[in-house]
């Protein structure tokens, strides 16, 4: 499992590349979606990344970009189906952050992902997760850019590839949509 989520963080840290691939779909507001929520650090309303709830039996993992999270995880929250400053799905506690030690010791991007534990299960039917996507592979991507309120943005793309790493070329994302799935299909994680 380590190996696909390490391939998967991979994916999520290289949005922004230039690949020379052009856009298929642009950036646009999306309807929310429970699977996708926003991460909130302290008890305030703004939301700073991106996060998705995987697929599995305890329903109560999240997988995020690794530099959105610090330390413990104390004082981290997610809200799945994030709409407009409305948390219709709830509000869940971090308990636990489950991190590469590559990105904890060394920052290297090729693991810059986090897995979040939940206080209890979000009974949402997560992503699953899956192996990084061919070149010219039709992806989406769904983010929320960081603030207070807000709705998801999202961009359909075909994959490129920059120095290994897949990419997707959708300007106009900006801070806050990282850690946001790359989804091929309806729910594979890649």
């Amino acid at each position: 499992m380590r190996r696909t989520v390490g391939v998967c963080a991979l994916t999520l840290i290289t949005m922004l590349a230039g690949t020379g691939i052009a856009r298929t779909e642009p950036v646009a507001p999306v309807a929310a979606d429970p699977r996708i929520g926003v991460v909130f650090f302290g008890n305030t309303p703004y939301h700073t990344c991106s996060g998705a709830v995987l697929d599995t039996p305890t329903k109560d993992l999240v997988i995020t970009a690794g530099h959105c999270v610090l330390g413990s995880g104390f004082g981290i929250s997610f809200a799945p189906g994030y709409d407009d400053g409305a948390s219709p799905h709830g509000v869940y506690n971090v308990t636990q952050v489950y991190q590469d030690p590559r990105w904890v010791q060394g920052k290297d991007p090729r693991f810059d992902y986090s897995v979040l534990l939940v206080d209890r299960p979000m009974g949402i039917t997560g992503m699953r997760l899956a192996a990084a996507p061919g070149a010219g592979t039709a992806t989406r991507v769904t983010g929320y850019v960081q603030g207070i309120g807000g709705n998801a943005v999202s961009c359909t793309a075909p994959t490129g590839s920059d120095r290994g790493f897949p990419v997707i070329p959708c300007p106009g994302f900006l801070d806050g949509t990282t850690g946001g799935p790359w989804v091929v299909g309806e729910r594979d994680l890649v």
